[in-house]
């Protein structure tokens, strides 16, 4: 009976068995630098649609900055006419018209719109950790957080003004005015001719009038400067993404 023998596979040597270690290495490691390659193409060209986004969204802000100091710096001689006013022994026709025309026109809402849509998407979706310059991070946040400040200043004079609106109730009758939105910037128009207060009353004028002077010095001392502030921070910051992102035509 003839008998078969299996024939006897030959032994791989070390070198082989290194080669192909070596082989399925480099397969791997290319495979995961070039994941990485990709991954961080796909980052930088993310990081730059943020940055443009946000370069919109500052130069909304600079905008309406620079539109509410303009308007609010107008704020405070009339606020200081109309505290004076509540100091005067006697009030005639044309005084009363000016007193109600101040107190709606210049006891309204301050409120300044910021564009937050980049700023929403870098905060909530992780989007900062895209943003690979230091400088430029820390300046970002930086603005966010005079955003912040002046948001406060702007909740403490409404406090302010809000208490001092229901004072003014007691002072002049609104049933004269006509529909007012006072961040049209119109002028405030009546039903009369000779709107009267609804009292003299020297000691509750003169309790408004110190209301309205405080509110006119708020304006001064802290809210004019705060706006002044993040209009320059935004200015600076518009300056400086276009110098990092090479954006100078944008």
């Amino acid at each position: 009976m003839e008998v078969h023998h299996h024939p006897h596979a030959e032994k791989k040597n070390f070198k082989e068995y290194f080669l192909e270690f070596l082989m399925i290495f480099l397969a791997v490691t290319m495979g995961f630098f070039a994941e990485n390659i990709r991954e961080n193409v796909a980052d930088r060209s993310k990081e730059k649609e943020y940055v443009k986004s946000l370069l919109a969204d500052l130069r909304n802000d600079t905008v309406e900055l620079n539109r509410k100091y303009k308007l609010f710096s107008t704020f405070p001689p009339a606020l200081n006419q109309l505290a004076s006013d509540c100091y005067k022994s006697a009030l005639n026709d044309a005084i009363q018209k000016r007193m109600y025309t101040y107190n709606m026109r210049y006891l309204g809402t301050m409120q300044i719109y910021f564009t937050d849509k980049t700023a929403a998407q870098l905060k909530n979706a992780g989007g900062m950790r895209l943003i690979n310059n230091t400088q430029v991070s820390d300046s970002i946040t930086l603005y966010w957080q005079g955003v912040d400040d002046v948001n406060f200043t702007n909740a403490n004079y409404e406090n302010y003004r809000r208490e001092l609106r229901q004072l003014s109730f007691k002072i002049f009758n609104y049933n004269f005015y006509k529909p007012y939105n006072n961040t049209s910037e119109n002028n405030v128009e009546f039903f009369t001719d000779k709107p009267q207060l609804v009292t003299t009353d020297a000691s509750l004028l003169k309790e408004y009038g110190s209301g309205v002077s405080l509110i006119a010095n708020n304006i001064i001392i802290y809210y004019l400067p705060a706006i002044e502030k993040q209009k320059q921070m935004a200015v600076n910051l518009i300056r400086l993404l276009k110098e990092k992102y090479h954006l100078k035509n944008e």
